[in-house]
Parts: C-alpha cells; structure tokens; sequence
C-alpha cells in the first residue's frame, strides 16, 4: 500500500494534485469541499477518492474513515477558505468562516480516537493568516497541534 492521504477543504484539488506529483505512490482516499464545482472537478482528477461535497459540520471522521476505507493516513491536507483571514480585505475576526479551524481540530481527533492518527498534517493559508488579530487564531492553532504531538511550522512559499 502507498502513503495514503486525505484533503480537507480540498477545492478542486491543487494541493493533493501537488503532493502526488511530489510523493510517490499516494492514494487520495477522501476530499470535502462545499463547492460542487469544485468537488466534481477534485472527483474527475481523483477517481479513487471518495469526494464529499457538503458543510464540514455535517462529517465525521468515523464515517470517513468507514465510507473511504481508510486504514491509516499518511497525510492530512487542508486549505480553509482564506476570505477571513486575507490581506486583501478587513480582518474579521469573528467571521464564522474561522471554524473551519475548529472543525479541522474536530475531525483530526475524530481520526485519531477512530486510530487513524495523521502521520503529517499540512495546512495552505493565505500569508494574511498570520497578521493583525488573525494571529490569536493561527497561535490557538499551534498550540492545540503542539498538544497533539505535532511539530508545527510556518513559512510562506511564493506559488
């Protein structure tokens, strides 16, 4: 078996489309986004994956992991919407777009009770992120990463 990954807030998939060019063998198992243009678009580049297209609130890892058949990951993609957090605008907060960090924390231990433990996290952002207020949100990030056992690093990649 390769190295198996899973994309959350996958959009149409430029991250795992990335990471499978760069890492040999591996096997998207599963993507989420909210846009079905996105998703079917993931799902045409990923025939293997199971694709959901719904609000991340809806999921849990369980399921997942079930639905997928997913014995173990390898890598956990995901690229929260960056609306919230983007230099282009007004930082917010308060925007409730800032619980997709909350729900990536959810499903990441979702995944570990269900003994699916991540062995690499790889979260994309905006550089925006880690500016202004948005900061108190990137360091609670951190944190509950560190409390996981990660080692946790930023850096911003000129794309």
């Amino acid at each position: 078996m390769g190295q198996v990954a899973i994309d959350l807030y996958s959009g149409c998939g430029g991250m795992s489309a990335g990471a499978a060019a760069a890492i040999p063998n591996l096997e998207v198992k599963w993507a989420l986004d909210i846009d079905p243009h996105a998703t079917k678009t993931f799902a045409n580049a990923h025939p293997e994956a199971v694709v959901d297209c719904c609000d991340v609130s809806f999921v849990s890892a369980a399921d997942v992991v079930e639905r997928a058949g997913i014995e173990k990951i390898d890598w956990f993609f995901a690229g929260p919407t960056c609306q919230a957090v983007s230099t282009m605008g007004v930082f917010h907060l308060e925007d409730p777009r800032n619980a997709l960090f909350v729900h990536f924390i959810r499903l990441l231990d979702g995944f570990t009770i269900a003994g699916r433990k991540p062995r690499h996290v790889v979260m994309e952002n905006v550089p925006g992120v880690v500016y202004g207020r948005n900061l108190v949100i990137v360091r609670e990030l951190f944190k509950l990463l560190k409390e996981r056992g990660y080692h946790v690093f930023a850096d911003v990649v000129n794309m």
